[in-house]
């Protein structure tokens, strides 16, 4: 017993290092505020970002274009020329012409009113693109932690498992135990080493794919992330439908739409308005300007029961559709609020039982494992099973906290803006 106590020793001060190393967390960490600086440069640099701003952009420059009117015609005519020459100086009588069609006036204006609620629709897709890319970056983020502390985890288990089995080799060696259960603490040994190794592929594949939404190489590392477990202050969800409503860029995109539908259907009730299409001539004559000649022209809309009649019809049909279509977007959004909402809700509860309650209660259980294998009362798998129910508790502790960090990302992504 005397050669057993030191490696319970050290056994037993590597489980209290590990026990206020789950509760420092509470603290702020510096590496916290990477997250910020990484969101800054995604926004920056996410080819996904840039291509929805362009795309912004484009349908912006379109709105003077739609309001201006068409190129004018200017032409030249030569009258009486010889017959067999194809000499145009031979002719008497030349005709300078400028022509421009003209839409009826308030054509115009409905005309780059559509297109600005187009390029209004495509700025709120490109909130909307970066609200989610957002999202996604702090999902990875939270990723990464994840499995830094599954492999800090891991190694510290390790470490136990490493002094656990020198315990129970000098324990054989006195003829107190089976040289089993040394050999048990090498086998789970042996399975910490195979889960290192696929946690760290797994961590270094996190890392690319957040290096891709930065648009960096895949093999930059990151500074180490860190998720506060600091108390999360949540809202009953009504006020989240509020504010959802008020400002998620995909809604006010489709509200723009409706908006644009509507233009279009004054647009398209314009088309029973004529068109106008202005001329003016200058003659020559013998190489002398004469008179002048004017033109007006009005585009008589004589064919309306088959064309104006059915695209008045066509768009009042597509406003009742585009209408709808806001419906759909605003109830999904709604119950995007409430499920991320939900779920948020209770992972908070759930984190507080894992601190309070779950992991306590498998440390107890541990040490009482740990005091029954020292008196021999209990056998050494007892011990191992213990062990290992600490440390899946642990794991999953770690495991709520990230996946209460993806719920406030999905809410941040259902209301439209940042919430903590």
């Amino acid at each position: 017993m005397r050669l057993l106590k030191p490696f319970l020793a050290v056994f037993v001060a590597l489980m209290l290092i590990a026990v206020p190393a789950l509760r420092a967390e509470d603290a702020p960490r510096p590496g916290r505020s990477e997250l910020k600086i990484l969101i800054k440069e995604v926004l920056l640099n996410n080819p996904q970002i840039v291509s929805a701003w362009n795309r912004y952009e484009a349908e912006l420059a379109k709105v003077p274009q739609a309001g201006a009117l068409s190129d004018p015609w200017v032409g030249v005519e030569y009258e009486q020329i010889p017959r067999g020459t194809a000499n145009f100086n031979e002719a008497p009588m030349r005709m300078y012409s400028v022509s421009q069609e003209i839409p009826f006036p308030t054509k115009l204006i409905t005309r780059a009113a559509v297109q600005r609620e187009k390029a209004s629709s495509a700025y709120n897709m490109y909130k909307e693109k970066e609200r989610q890319i957002i999202s996604m970056a702090k999902k990875l983020y939270a990723e990464i932690f994840l499995l830094y502390k599954a492999i800090d985890i891991n190694n510290e288990n390790k470490a136990i498992l490493e002094q656990l089995g020198k315990a129970a080799a000098t324990r054989f060696s006195v003829g107190k135990a089976s040289q089993q259960d040394a050999l048990k603490a090498h086998v789970e040994i042996a399975k910490i080493d195979n889960e290192l190794i696929m946690l760290e592929q797994k961590r270094q594949v996190a890392v690319a794919r957040l290096n891709i939404l930065l648009n960096r190489s895949p093999d930059m590392e990151l500074t180490r992330p860190e998720v506060s477990e600091s108390a999360v202050d949540l809202k009953p969800v009504d006020e989240y439908y509020i504010i959802a409503e008020s400002t998620r860029p995909e809604l006010e995109a489709s509200r723009s739409e409706v908006k644009m539908v509507k233009a279009m259907r004054s647009l398209a009730r314009q088309e029973y308005m004529p068109d106008l299409m202005v001329e003016a001539k200058q003659r020559e004559e013998n190489s002398k300007l004469d008179g002048w000649d004017a033109m007006l022209k009005v585009k008589v809309p004589l064919y309306f029961m088959q064309k104006q009649n059915f695209g008045l019809k066509e768009a009042n049909r597509e406003l009742k559709m585009q209408e709808a279509e806001y419906e759909v977007t605003r109830n999904a959004t709604l119950l995007e609020v409430k499920e991320a909402h939900s779920m948020a809700s209770a992972l908070l509860k759930l984190s507080v039982l894992y601190k309070t309650s779950f992991i306590p209660q498998a440390e107890q259980t541990f040490k009482a494992s740990l005091t029954g294998y020292e008196s021999a009362a209990s056998d050494f798998l007892n011990l191992l099973d213990s062990q290992r129910m600490l440390l899946d508790f642990k794991l999953d502790y770690y495991g709520v906290l990230v996946d209460l960090e993806i719920a406030k990302s999905d809410l941040e992504g259902a209301v439209g803006t940042d919430l903590f």
